[in-house]
């Protein structure tokens, strides 16, 4: 028997039907179950050149200072209060023409928002600019903390959770201002070559991915339809910037383009500085890298519980995340990107990505596959930097994609887990501070 054989010759589930008792068994150990359907609203750009910050919130008055380093003359500043962290807008009011005319100013807007009716719960306040003068599109400038209604003035309100604050390691930086988090990635291409992003996400989307339902399958689905997973993909794709200090120099190329000379030797002409203008190929590899080189530790290390699932925005905050953030991350960057059709493969105590053979790019749709209900995937693993279709040796013994299981084992599930519980009274679980 060949090693894929082995790796898939327990018997398959086709078409999305389980036995009671492995679906059971499923539910109570492993958190399978259905996405959720509702979604965050999709995300306006924003602006490179401006920035805000909500300075004062007086019940239905708010103040934002906003601050430029080129003329803003004209554009219109948006002002909405809706639920938090992800509820429905309650009210919006749209500001006069700002005066702002020159480079390098400040200047703090005060905008009335109207209260209309009972408005129970936390809310918040979130604010956008006009894109150009006299448009009707928008772009995002800022946010407040949430607030609750005290009578005909506010307070004050609880977050979702403690917000995490800045911190740098070697290949990632997170820093918050005011209700924002500046993200900055580095990570190294198959080709050596070094790439860097830097990527503004809002305080509210990422306390309200925390405030989610959550499980393997749920939070797999989840990552493949998320607005915020298509916005990091364009940044990605237009705002990656490739580092020309040398660093790379000493790396041959091994997967990608160049023909097999180092970086250094290639013509300026043949070096994109956009992952978009990049080969189908050089785009799927730049993207596992960017999940590869992410830090892997395991949710105990970095959560200090048993069994966690990050959701995308959880993993692009934290700057860290084990086998399932990785691949629910990786799933969705590829089939945002490239319209991968994806899968997520279970090993005992392990969880990595497959990709539709028909979707890989060459040179990797040659690179050796599993068969799962009647089609080729290739394994991809994110967790640490295998090659693109290297994997641990061990058989797969689940598999879920196209919203159905396509391949199921639960005794070899069963023993799986068995050394997850081992290993965590192995090595313990460390304490919250």
């Amino acid at each position: 028997m060949n090693r894929r054989s082995f790796l898939t010759g327990s018997a398959a589930v086709g078409s999305g039907v389980l036995a009671w008792g492995s679906l059971s068994f499923a539910r109570r150990n492993l958190w399978l179950g259905p996405a959720r359907a509702d979604r965050i609203d999709a995300f306006p750009p924003h602006d490179a050149l401006v920035t805000g910050a909500v300075t004062a919130v007086d019940g239905e008055s708010v103040s934002i200072e906003i601050s430029s380093t080129g003329p803003l003359a004209g554009r219109r500043l948006l002002v909405t209060r809706r639920g938090y962290p992800a509820g429905e807008r309650h009210a919006e009011s749209v500001s006069e023409p700002l005066e702002l005319g020159a480079a390098d100013a400040t200047t703090t807007v005060e905008v009335t928002v109207p209260k209309r009716g009972r408005e129970p719960g936390r809310w918040f306040y979130e604010s956008f600019l006009t894109a150009t003068e006299g448009d009707d599109t928008y772009v995002f400038l800022c946010e407040s903390g949430p607030r609750r209604w005290d009578g005909t003035d506010s307070r004050i309100a609880r977050r979702i959770a403690v917000v995490p604050g800045s911190t740098s390691t070697t290949r990632f930086r997170r820093d918050r201002l005011a209700n924002t988090y500046t993200l900055a990635y580095e990570w190294r291409d198959g080709n050596g070559e070094w790439w860097s992003l830097e990527y503004r996400l809002r305080r509210s989307v990422h306390e309200a991915a925390i405030d989610r339902d959550r499980g393997y399958v749920r939070t797999f689905e989840d990552a493949l339809s998320d607005p915020l997973v298509s916005d990091v993909t364009d940044a990605i794709a237009e705002g990656a910037t490739r580092e020309d200090d040398g660093r790379s120099r000493d790396r041959v190329v091994t997967t990608v383009g160049g023909a097999g000379l180092p970086p250094a030797d290639r013509a300026a002409a043949d070096a994109p500085t956009t992952v978009s203008a990049l080969s189908e190929a050089a785009q799927f590899d730049v993207l596992v890298r960017f999940v590869q080189d992410l830090r892997y530790a395991r949710d105990a290390e970095t959560l200090g519980r048993y069994e966690y699932n990050r959701t995308v925005a959880e993993t692009l905050v934290d700057g860290v995340g084990d086998c399932k953030d990785k691949t629910h991350l990786l799933g969705g960057l590829l089939t945002s990107a490239l319209s991968c059709d994806v899968a997520m493969l279970f090993q005992p105590a392990h969880v990595l990505l497959g990709v539709a053979i028909e979707d890989v790019p060459s040179p990797f749709a040659d690179r050796e596959t599993v068969r799962l209900d009647g089609r080729e995937y290739l394994p991809v693993d994110p967790s640490w930097r295998f090659e693109i279709g290297a994997y641990p040796d061990a058989p797969i013994t689940a598999a879920y994609g196209s919203r159905r299981w396509l391949h199921y084992d639960v005794g070899a599930i069963g023993r799986g887990l068995d050394r997850n519980v081992h290993d965590v009274l192995e090595n313990g679980v460390p304490k919250r501070g």
